[in-house]
């Protein structure tokens, strides 16, 4: 890739060449998000960014690159997000309520992102012919950070004993399909049901302190 000397004489892109890398990507970011990865050429994100397929290429190394690139400023934006809505919450209780809220709404306020992130998720690696294949990250990252939060909860005795990871899979798997559901009909309000989320896992979650029945009589 071309580089060129930046205002501080060091070798750098250029302000011109970050901005048509910014253009490229999120051109890709909608291309895919209708089309799906596998037929995301170049040719249409080069269309879509009104640009050559040539001048992708001046950019990126290939189809794979463009892809990592879009990947990664869509994490990025998503764990500014996170670290926005999760600060300074008064326990881990309201912070598990705070990280349904944040990733249902950072889905609704950027739908393209979604089938980005979901076939990055389920990526096969685009088979042993793929020229064009990119690195998806660790499948297994998307909710550890999750079942961190949750253990924690546990060990401070604010969630009851269950499987972190499986229950961490389950929120996500109930966040995806709620999602899945708003694309599907646009007139369901996402922000509602991201709140019977929090309510329905608060629910299952939270431990529940021991009780002692004051009316019974001691054997004598």
């Amino acid at each position: 890739m071309r580089s060129e000397k930046n205002l501080n004489g060091q070798k750098g892109r250029t302000f011109i060449e970050e901005a048509r890398r910014r253009q490229i990507v999120d051109c890709a970011i909608e291309v895919i998000s209708e089309v799906g990865y596998r037929k995301a050429s170049l040719a249409r994100i080069a269309e879509r960014a009104g640009v050559s397929k040539g001048v992708i290429l001046y950019h990126f190394a290939g189809k794979g690159e463009v892809i990592e690139t879009a990947l990664g400023q869509i994490y990025a934006a998503l764990g500014a997000r996170f670290e926005q809505e999760l600060a300074d919450q008064p326990d881990l209780r309201s912070t598990l309520a705070a990280y349904i809220r944040a990733l249902v709404g950072y889905l609704r306020d950027n739908p393209t992102h979604v089938r980005v992130i979901a076939e990055a998720a389920t990526y096969d690696g685009g088979g042993a012919e793929s020229t064009d294949s990119f690195d998806p990250g660790d499948a297994g990252q998307r909710w550890r950070a999750l079942a961190e939060l949750l253990r924690a909860g546990q060990a401070a005795g604010e969630f009851r004993a269950f499987d972190a990871r499986v229950v961490a899979q389950a929120i996500g798997g109930a966040i995806d399909a709620v999602v899945a559901g708003w694309l599907e009909d646009p007139d369901t309000d996402l922000t509602e049901a991201g709140e019977e989320l929090v309510t329905t896992f608060d629910r299952a979650l939270v431990a529940v302190p021991p009780t002692t029945d004051s009316g019974s009589t001691p054997c004598q």
